[in-house]
């Protein structure tokens, strides 16, 4: 975790990366689940708010410590240790700089997390995805992969009805599709979708990013 998090009294922005590289290839899981693309990295930098940029559990050189399996990037990415793991590290860092509210960024699987974290962290008061997977069983059924067992399902989860959601997906998008986060949308209460015209999972976020960062609450 890095970033200028002084926000005292003010917001935090927790930026979150997406899955990476949990297999090698379709039938090998990787040893080291790192993204190769930082796209929330560079998203950040054009972030003037004091923000972090937390990364998740076994991401980043950690695939090598104690606790850490292949089940942690692979199945259970979204289990609740995970959940739990970055929900205290974001509440922690949250209190450490007097923050008075939380929004939180996430790209993919880092948009499923951005999710599952606000359900816990009550101080969190936006949370907007970018192409994020929120119904995971159709995901896998649609790419043909493994059930992620062990991980939490956002589209069968608990909501918030005081939470602010914006999921941004780009029409283009093939891993995962306008039409799959507009039914997971619905089925999480009618949240709000935006799909923008010719962008797709990684291109081309950064000339949206500093309009969605100004856009007022609400």
């Amino acid at each position: 975790m890095f970033g200028n998090s002084r926000a005292p009294g003010g917001v935090l922005h927790v930026y979150i990366e997406g899955d990476g590289t949990p297999f090698r290839r379709r039938d090998q899981i990787a040893e080291d689940p790192t993204p190769r693309n930082l796209l929330m990295l560079r998203l950040m930098s054009e972030d003037s708010v004091p923000s972090i940029y937390v990364g998740r559990p076994c991401y980043f050189g950690l695939f090598a410590d104690r606790e850490c399996t292949p089940l942690m990037w692979t199945l259970r990415r979204y289990s609740p240790e995970i959940v739990a793991s970055m929900a205290a590290v974001i509440g922690a860092e949250s209190a450490r700089s007097a923050a008075g509210t939380i929004e939180i960024y996430g790209h993919s699987g880092g948009g499923t997390l951005a999710i599952l974290i606000a359900e816990r962290l009550f101080s969190v008061s936006r949370v907007v995805t970018i192409g994020a997977n929120l119904d995971i069983d159709a995901w896998t059924k649609l790419h043909g992969y493994s059930a992620l067992e062990g991980s939490i399902d956002p589209v069968t989860a608990p909501t918030r009805s005081d939470l602010e959601v914006l999921h941004l997906v780009g029409s283009k998008d093939t891993n995962t599709p306008p039409s799959l986060v507009q039914s997971a949308a619905r089925a999480r209460g009618g949240e709000t979708v935006r799909i923008v015209p010719g962008f797709d999972h990684a291109c081309c976020w950064e000339s949206l990013w500093p309009s969605i960062l100004m856009e007022p609450p609400g």
